[in-house]
């Protein structure tokens, strides 16, 4: 702990450094002057090998004198068969691995080797031949005769591209492709013959087409020609050809015409986005995928055998688009989903059922309850919300008031996930905003702290009981399972209040410390339990009493606790609450009646579960008492829905229960402080055997 006065060191997070590939090591061996190129003969085109594509290449050893060592080439003795291998995978020397790449398609090239750049490099992956001179410097030879994309790992589908495409997206499940096909084997004889009329259509994922002429086309652009080379193992039957026998290898010809971009929304086939007509731009970075004003033609059809129109925005709103602004709800969410993966000009045909369409919004009259919707929507343009860069803190200020009115309605709609994404927007945009003066400052720490309150209450009703006591602690500046950091400034600040901190250190301690050992204490002399039990204290004391607004925390964190079962937590913030705000007297004083009625309901459960458990003698079994209807009736209250903070109001209203009380065994009722202790100690449970 630093003295006083010192300033508290910020503690930066180390990232982890990315472990180096085996070949990154090995790379990492070459020295200058260790490997020299000469080009012999020229290459075609711009396109050069990489890490992971198949290379074919001949090759011809010589010593500097220029005596043949060996060669692939049938004139110097060899078989007269290029090798193949894969960049980065297969086992080759340093030297190709490294002069490789930098080779054109039909290239010759001379390089010459130190012996450590070839057989004598220290683990060496490739054993030399016998009588080999490996500690000699030598001249290898290289003709790149092809390279090509390896699509699988065991070399069983490779694609040599013919023709580039163009953009850069290719298809994939479920997309659906039209494409011109022929096949035959390695001996020439033709298996699929080239159609004639129209291309083949098919779509992925659906077995239309043998398995590795689909890998292959799933790396494809459009337009793009290429060869597919499938081993019989990817060979699968399909309505386009059947199982080819007595071959090991087909060669398909493809080329990829258009493909037609089909989005499974939810993955499970529900909800799915089919792209009728392209847009402008390229996908996703000119999609509206912020929250944006967004202007759309649409015509709403039911999916039944007549296909009902039940609106068309080019008849029923006098040829006027709809436009709406995007994360308000003001579309069913179905639409919106969809509408945010669109581009301008972009036309598509979207299938939606009954939970993302109309159930959960307001349902046209023409429109039956349950019913599947099909959207034919076609985005005109989308404006961008303002860029906050540039502008003056009042600036910056009324725009982050707009987005919070916006929450809070949502809010006060139960559209609760739409209402936190507003909240949490602002806290990501004040991250960049720097007050000039205290006044800026007061007003800025006192709408994030409504913001995050208001983060803290989204999380209560959506049931994520246990991020909003994260939120609530962030806010209060301490967590329950304890920073040191955070203390450590916190005890920097509260240097002029040592005896008060005094105070509690020896309540927690249970012994007398003077005050200039109270800050070892707390971190060397205490244990685990004492010092958390210390922070907490003395935090909320010293931050609540600067600023009596943190109640409003306390009274979440304390409503989050209740939920998940943390009766002696929730007690502790409530009575808390009672300290530092006396305005706050009839909320807390209603959350303490709320929290003993709650805590009354578990144990009666509890003795309802356990009764007669203990009654039995000794080798009888004793079945737990339940209830005859089940679970045990809690008692109901009428509740309002709990209200956001505004900045010249104050939340009174309750909050609802969003989440049963967890089960509470036998020994946490007897002995609730036992659980946390226990807990503490890093024993999460405590069984009885």
């Amino acid at each position: 702990m630093a003295a006083e006065g010192d300033t508290a060191q910020e503690y930066v997070p180390k990232k982890k450094n990315k472990e180096p590939t085996e070949t990154e090591k090995r790379r990492k061996k070459i020295v200058p002057g260790s490997l020299m190129k000469a080009e012999i003969r020229p290459g075609g085109g711009d396109a050069r090998p990489s890490d992971g594509d198949q290379v074919m290449y001949h090759c011809t050893v010589r010593t500097l004198a220029g005596v043949v060592v060996e060669s692939t080439r049938s004139e110097y003795g060899g078989k007269g068969t290029a090798i193949r291998q894969v960049l980065g995978k297969s086992k080759m020397l340093l030297g190709l691995l490294e002069g490789l790449p930098t080779m054109l398609k039909g290239e010759v090239a001379m390089f010459k080797m130190k012996p450590q750049m070839h057989y004598s490099e220290v683990d060496c992956p490739v054993s030399p031949p016998s009588s080999f001179p490996k500690d000699d410097e030598l001249h290898f030879e290289i003709e790149m005769i092809d390279f090509s994309k390896v699509v699988s790992d065991d070399l069983g589908v490779i694609k040599k591209v013919i023709d580039d495409g163009q953009g850069w997206e290719s298809p994939r499940e479920p997309y659906e492709v039209k494409a011109w096909i022929s096949a035959k084997t390695g001996d020439d004889k033709v298996i699929l013959p080239p159609k004639h009329g129209e291309p083949y259509f098919f779509t992925i994922g659906k077995s239309e087409v043998p398995k590795g002429l689909e890998m292959g086309i799933g790396t494809m652009t459009r337009e793009e020609k290429a060869v597919i080379y499938v081993t019989n193992q990817y060979l699968t039957e399909s309505p386009l050809m059947s199982v080819v026998e007595g071959f090991e290898e087909v060669q398909f010809e493809v080329e990829l015409i258009h493909f037609t971009q089909v989005r499974d929304m939810l993955g499970d086939g529900r909800l799915i986005k089919r792209r009728l007509r392209d847009g402008k731009g390229e996908f996703p970075m000119d999609c509206p995928l912020q929250d944006s004003l967004l202007h759309v033609h649409y015509k709403g059809m039911l999916l039944n055998e007549e296909k009902t129109v039940f609106i068309d925005t080019r008849i029923d709103n006098d040829g006027q688009p709809l436009e709406f602004s995007s994360g308000e709800g003001l579309v069913p969410e179905g639409f919106e989903m969809c509408v945010r993966l669109m581009l301008p000009g972009e036309v598509a045909l979207v299938t939606c059922p009954p939970d993302y369409a109309y159930d959960k919004f307001t349902r046209p009259t023409n429109v039956p309850e349950g019913a599947h919707i099909e959207w034919e929507i076609e985005l005109l343009g989308f404006e961008m919300p303002k860029d906050w860069t540039g502008l003056d803190f009042q600036s910056v200020m009324d725009e982050a008031e707009k987005i919070r009115t916006t929450g809070n309605r949502l809010f006060k709609e139960g559209k609760f996930e739409l209402a936190k994404a507003k909240y949490e927007k602002v806290l990501r945009e004040f991250n960049h905003v720097n007050p000039q003066d205290d006044e800026e400052g007061k007003v800025f720490l006192n709408t994030r702290n409504l913001l995050n309150l208001n983060v803290a209450a989204c999380h209560l009703k959506l049931g994520e009981c246990r991020k909003s006591i994260e939120t609530c602690n962030k806010f209060i500046g301490f967590g329950t399972t304890g920073n040191t950091l955070g203390i450590q400034l916190l005890y920097n600040m509260a240097w002029s209040k040592l005896r008060m901190a005094a105070h509690f250190v020896q309540k927690a301690a249970g012994q007398f410390l003077a005050p200039h050992l109270l800050l070892t204490a707390c971190f060397g002399w205490l244990s685990t339990s004492s010092k958390r039990a210390c922070h907490r204290m003395i935090c909320d004391v010293l931050v609540l009493e600067a600023n009596p607004a943190h109640a409003k925390a306390l009274y979440r964190r304390g409503m989050a606790y209740m939920e998940v079962g943390d009766f002696e937590e929730a007690r502790s913030d409530f009575e808390m609450m009672l300290k530092v705000d006396k305005s706050s007297e009839l909320d807390a004083t209603a959350a303490l009646k709320k929290l003993k009625q709650k805590q009354q309901d578990v144990e009666k459960k509890a003795r309802r579960q356990f009764k007669g458990l203990f009654d039995k003698k000794p080798g009888e079994i004793a079945d737990a008492g339940t209830d005859e209807r089940g679970e045990v009736q809690s008692t109901t209250e009428n509740q309002k829905n709990g209200d956001v903070e505004d900045s010249n109001g104050t939340d009174t209203d309750d909050v609802e229960d969003v989440a049963d009380a967890p089960r509470e065994g036998l020994f946490s009722l007897l002995w609730p402080t036992g659980r946390r202790l226990f807990s503490a100690l890093g024993l999460q449970r405590c069984t009885i055997l």
